[in-house]
C-alpha cells in the first residue's frame, strides 16, 4: 500500500513538472498562462518553491485564481503578499503598511475600537493615503455626513465597501439641498468610478433620497451612461424635458454607436421626437434601437450586413485554430496594428475555411466596424434541431467570441461559447462526454456543442430569448432573484418593454442582451424569419 502511495506521488509530480513545462514555462504572459497556472496549482503535493515559481508569473488574479490561492494548503513559506491577504487583521496591525493594505477590509473598520484604528490610520499614513482616509470616514460618528464630506476617490471607495444593508439608507436623514450640493461637488472630479457610483443608485431599488436628489440638480460632468441613466431616473420619478435633456447629453458624449442610437431612440420615446427616430434609422450600426427604429417607420436599413467572406484558399488554416497561444499571438499582432496595408497582409493567413472567423475578426476592425458580420461558421459540425435554435445560438456566440474557438476571457471562460470552467465537467456528464478536457473546449465542434447544449437548458425554464440571454451572461440564479423582485417586465407601465430593458442592475448583463436579442433578429432574418422588435419584446411583459 505505501509503494502505491509512494508511486502515486511521484506521478503526480511528474505529471506536474511536465504541465509546468508544456504549458506554463518559456510561455508568453496574458490570460492563457494564467489559465494554465490556475489549473497547476489545483495539482496535489506542489511544494512552496513550484506554488512560488507559478504565482510569480501571473498576471492577473481573476476570481478563480483568488479562490484557488486561498485554499492552497501548505505549511512552507507563501509569497508575502499571499500570506498578509490571508492573515488575521489583528495580526497584520504589527506588521508594516504594504502587509496591512493586504489584510485590511474595510467593513472591519466599523467593528474595531478607536485605538486599533487610530493605529491602522498611522500605519497606513501617506503611502496608502486613499486607504488611510477611507478608514478616518468609517470611523466617523456620522457616516453620511463624512463621506459626503469627502473627496470623491474615497466616496466612491467607502460606499462600494460598505453592506448593502447600511448604504441603503445611508442619507435618508441628510438634508436634501445639502445631498444635492454634495452631489454637484463630488462629481466636479470627473471621476468614472463616481459616474459608475450614480449608475449604481438608479438602478437599485432603494436609495429613495438619493434618487429624489438627484432629480433637483443637472449634472454635466459625467459619463454618456451616467447622463442615460440619470434621464431614465428623470422618467421614473422627475421630469420628463429634463430626462429628455440627459439623452441628449448622452448622445453627444458616447462614441459607441448602440450607445448613441439608445439615446436616440430615448428621446424619440419619452419625446415622441420623430427627427430623433429617423436618425437612429440612419444607423449603420446593427442593433436592437436601429432595427426598431426602421421597423416603426417602414425604413431599409442604412446598416450594411455581410454573411460571406471572399474567395477561400482552402478548407485549413496553416496554423492551429484551437490553440489559446497561437490565437494569442496573432490577436496581440492584429490589435496592436494600425497600417491596414499590413491588417490585409495578416488577413490573407485567416483565408480558410476553418478560419473564418478570424477573417471577419480582422475585416471588422479594417472596416473600422462599419459593416456588420453575421457569419455562421461551423454550422455543418453540428445538426441542428430547428433554424430558430441555430439563429439563438449563433446570436450568443457572436456576441460571446465573435465565433473565436480559441478565446479564453479574463474570467477564464473558454471558448465559442465562453463556457465557465465550474460549468465544463457537469455539463460533460449531463452530456454523456467522457474524459472531456477544458482544451477541449477551444475545438469549435466542442464548444457549440456544450454552449447549445446549455441554451436549450435556459430555454426550457424562462422562455424569452431576452431572459435566456440574461441568464446565460449573468447566471440562471441572477435572473431567477430579478425577476422574483417583480419590479421589471411589468404589463402597463409607461415606457415598457424598454423601461425594462434600461433597469437591469448588472450592467454587463443589461447591454449583453440588449446586443444578443439583436443578433438574433437579424440571425432569424438571414434565415428566413422575418421578428418584430416591438412584439418580441411585449412578449417578455409576464407581470
Amino acid at each position: 500500500m505505501r509503494k502505491l502511495i509512494f508511486l502515486a506521488l511521484i506521478l503526480s509530480v511528474l505529471h506536474a513538472n511536465s504541465f509546468f513545462d508544456t504549458y506554463i514555462k518559456d510561455k508568453p504572459k496574458g490570460v492563457v498562462r494564467d489559465f494554465y497556472i490556475w489549473q497547476y496549482l489545483q495539482t496535489p503535493n506542489l511544494t512552496s518553491a513550484e506554488i512560488t515559481q507559478a504565482y510569480n508569473l501571473i498576471s492577473n488574479k481573476n476570481p478563480y485564481l483568488k479562490k484557488t490561492l486561498a485554499n492552497l494548503n501548505i505549511q512552507e513559506q507563501l509569497p508575502r503578499d499571499l500570506i498578509c491577504s490571508r492573515m488575521p487583521l489583528s495580526e497584520a496591525i504589527n506588521q508594516d503598511a504594504d502587509c496591512l493594505s493586504k489584510a485590511l477590509k474595510l467593513p472591519d473598520i466599523l467593528k474595531l475600537d478607536k485605538p486599533t484604528i487610530a493605529t491602522i490610520e498611522s500605519k497606513l499614513g501617506d503611502k496608502y493615503p486613499l486607504l488611510s482616509k477611507s478608514v478616518a470616514v468609517l470611523s466617523s460618528s456620522d457616516l453620511a455626513m463624512a463621506l459626503l464630506d469627502s473627496q470623491t476617490d474615497v466616496f466612491v471607495n467607502v460606499f462600494n465597501a460598505l453592506p448593502y444593508t447600511i448604504k441603503q439608507n445611508l442619507f435618508e436623514d441628510v438634508p436634501q439641498k445639502y445631498l444635492q450640493d454634495s452631489i454637484v461637488r463630488l462629481t466636479g472630479a470627473n471621476l468614472t468610478s463616481f459616474s459608475t457610483l450614480l449608475t449604481v443608485v438608479v438602478l437599485d431599488p432603494k436609495f429613495q433620497a438619493f434618487k429624489k436628489a438627484l432629480t433637483k440638480v443637472f449634472l454635466t460632468n459625467v459619463t454618456h451612461n451616467a447622463a442615460f441613466l440619470l434621464g431614465i431616473n428623470e422618467v421614473q420619478i422627475g421630469d420628463k424635458q429634463k430626462a429628455i435633456k440627459y439623452f441628449k447629453l448622452a448622445y453627444s458624449k458616447a462614441s459607441d454607436p448602440l450607445f448613441k442610437d439608445r439615446a436616440l431612440f430615448w428621446q424619440y420615446l419619452v419625446g415622441d421626437d420623430k427627427n430623433a427616430l429617423k436618425e437612429a434609422s440612419q444607423s449603420t450600426f446593427v442593433d436592437l434601437f436601429s432595427i426598431a427604429a426602421n421597423q416603426i417607420l417602414k425604413t431599409k436599413p442604412k446598416f450594411d450586413i455581410v454573411t460571406t467572406l471572399p474567395d477561400i484558399k482552402g478548407d485549413k488554416a496553416p496554423f492551429d485554430i484551437s490553440d489559446p497561444y497561437t490565437w494569442q499571438k496573432l490577436n496581440s499582432k492584429i490589435v496592436n496594428e494600425n497600417n491596414p496595408i499590413e491588417l490585409k497582409n495578416i488577413i490573407q493567413s485567416f483565408e480558410y475555411k476553418d478560419s473564418i472567423a478570424q477573417f471577419s475578426y480582422v475585416m471588422q476592425r479594417l472596416h473600422k466596424y462599419s459593416k456588420n458580420y453575421y457569419i455562421h461558421p461551423y454550422e455543418h459540425l453540428l445538426k441542428w434541431d430547428s433554424i430558430d435554435q441555430k439563429s439563438f445560438v449563433y446570436a450568443i456566440a457572436k456576441q460571446e467570441s465573435h465565433f473565436l474557438p480559441s478565446i479564453i476571457s479574463r474570467s477564464f471562460a473558454l471558448g465559442i461559447m465562453q463556457i465557465m470552467p465550474a460549468n465544463v465537467m457537469p455539463f460533460a456528464k449531463d452530456m454523456g462526454i467522457d474524459n472531456l478536457s477544458y482544451d477541449d473546449l477551444f475545438k469549435p465542434e466542442v464548444g457549440l456543442s456544450m454552449g447549445r447544449y446549455y441554451i436549450e437548458v435556459l430555454r426550457k425554464e424562462f422562455k424569452h430569448p431576452l431572459f435566456v440571454a440574461y441568464a446565460y451572461n449573468g447566471g440562471p440564479g441572477f435572473l431567477r432573484r430579478l425577476l422574483a423582485q417583480k419590479r421589471l417586465f411589468i404589463k402597463g407601465r409607461p415606457y415598457e418593454p424598454w423601461l425594462s430593458l434600461e433597469l437591469v442592475p448588472y450592467e454587463e448583463s443589461r447591454f449583453y442582451g440588449m446586443r444578443v436579442l439583436a443578433n438574433y433578429v437579424i440571425y432569424e432574418r438571414l434565415f428566413g424569419r422575418e421578428i418584430n422588435v416591438q412584439d418580441l419584446l411585449n412578449k417578455a411583459l409576464i407581470y
